[in-house]
């Protein structure tokens, strides 16, 4: 009784109703969510991809492609903010979502059924409508935002693909919305949300409500840490002069049981014991890759950074929509790269010194902090050389939600993995995914700044260092 009360009261305090729905129709953009739609907007002022990002789900069994459009017919009610555009305040001048009065109408608009069935090569001919669809400029302030792409091959074979900038949601976030989706499909009529998932519009605060003096010496700590960091030296690998374009090149590599428990036994052969090894393992191979080719080029710098994406949610349920993460900075050093084991312990002290001297929560009041900016001067601080850290590569390391989704409009899903470009510079993004007993390995990279050719070659070269024990 008294836990219903309070959730009721929570829902009220949020402007939503007792079962949930959002009554208010704008709610701001949290400030990690602000972060990513002023860097959309920088981008794609200067003929780049925006931060929209893609997230599929392998399919085996044959799905109605109407059942698919019904069920995001529901999901758009259930989830207005999947459906929202963003409008700039014209008090504040920051920017929030808006929610369409009428979500279930622009379902069709936001879904594309395409039968490959007939197709001789079924991937490849979806992976080329997929680059075409992803390079169509995605407006911001003309929803839906998310976007459902459902490719049917032969033999029951499939795949969805969802579409939708990085502002709306995180990776986390994304996964939900294809396990409503399919929750839509299997409950149509009103349902209460899972115990994982706050109503739209019922944001978290990382900081717990601190003071503004609080927020206030945490962005001093993280600025001085950013200024740091922006003080490495850039050298480019490509010699080409950089062309940046909307063009995206997309290269996936599953690793299979075995190779997961080659992977798994390398990270546990060197790198010292604790918390997350095996994605400080995999980031050691993206940076032992990156030395590769800058020594295969004669190319000389002390250090390669790399960004690693960190989780700063609170515990507890989360709604669907909402970004939650910080950049922690792992620095591979050049002169221990060499000594696998001396690496393995400088990037877990990195790593456990991010955590014991709150950085996660100093990032946070940083981009809250410049959330407190207008768009266009926030649009003006990113473009200044401090505004954003000269890494080398991008890198991500995630699992799946409890409960994993294994079954999707009557089909069973055999994988599920996502993949997001990152702007030039470095212009080149690997990530990595958990499924089941999988791993997947995506390397996204803008064309026309990062050839090719370059791609490949550091795709591959990471999959070496992943998969070969060391011998140093």
């Amino acid at each position: 009784m008294l836990e219903t009360a309070s959730r009721a009261s929570e829902h009220e305090a949020a402007g939503c109703e007792p079962d949930g729905r959002v009554r208010r129709r704008r709610f701001a953009l949290n400030p990690c969510d602000y972060l990513y739609y002023a860097h959309d907007r920088l981008m794609v002022a200067r003929g780049q991809i925006g931060n929209v990002t893609l997230m599929l789900m392998d399919v085996e069994g044959e799905i109605d492609p109407a059942r698919v459009r019904a069920a995001l017919r529901r999901m758009y009610c259930e989830h207005p903010v999947a459906a929202a555009r963003v409008r700039t305040s014209l008090v504040s001048g920051r920017p929030r979502w808006v929610l369409p009065k009428a979500p279930a109408s622009l379902a069709d608009s936001a879904y594309c059924y395409d039968d490959l069935s007939g197709a001789s090569d079924w991937l490849g001919e979806m992976w080329r409508r997929c680059e075409r669809r992803y390079a169509e400029p995605c407006d911001l302030h003309a929803g839906p935002l998310t976007r459902i792409d459902y490719y049917a091959g032969p033999n029951g074979q499939g795949r969805v693909c969802l579409r939708w900038p990085h502002a709306l949601m995180d990776a986390e976030g994304a996964q939900w919305f294809l396990a409503e989706l399919a929750r839509m499909d299997r409950a149509p009529g009103p349902a209460a949300l899972p115990a994982a998932l706050r109503p739209d519009g019922m944001g978290l605060d990382p900081l717990g409500g601190a003071s503004f003096g609080t927020r206030f010496r945490l962005f001093r700590k993280a600025f001085r840490v950013h200024r740091d960091y922006g003080k490495v030296q850039r050298v480019r690998l490509d010699s080409a002069p950089p062309e940046p374009s909307r063009a995206l090149g997309l290269r996936l590599r599953v690793f299979e049981a075995d190779e997961v428990e080659r992977i798994q036994s390398n990270a546990k052969a060197k790198c010292p014991a604790g918390k997350g090894i095996y994605a400080r393992y995999l980031a050691g191979c993206v940076i032992r890759a990156l030395h590769r080719l800058y020594l295969a080029r004669g190319l000389e710098t002390e250090s390669y950074l790399v960004t690693l994406p960190q989780s700063v949610r609170p515990a507890g349920p989360r709604p669907v929509h909402g970004n939650y993460l910080v950049a922690a900075t792992l620095c591979g050093r050049r002169a221990l790269i060499e000594d696998s084991h001396m690496f393995g312990a400088d990037l877990k002290a990195q790593l456990e010194r991010f955590e014991s001297e709150g950085m996660a929560e100093a990032n946070w009041a940083l981009i809250w902090m410049a959330g407190l900016m207008r768009t266009w001067q926030y649009r003006i601080l990113l473009g200044l050389p401090i505004g954003l850290e000269p890494y080398a590569s991008g890198f991500s390391y995630y699992g799946e939600i409890d409960p994993p989704i294994r079954e999707f409009c009557g089909a069973r899903v055999t994988n599920l993995w996502g993949a997001t470009p990152l702007s030039a510079p470095p212009g080149w993004n690997p990530a990595f995914s958990r499924f089941d007993r999988r791993l997947n390995f995506t390397l996204t990279w803008i064309r026309g700044y990062v050839s090719d050719a370059l791609a490949e070659e550091f795709a591959r070269t990471i999959e070496q260092e992943a998969l070969e024990p060391q011998s140093r």
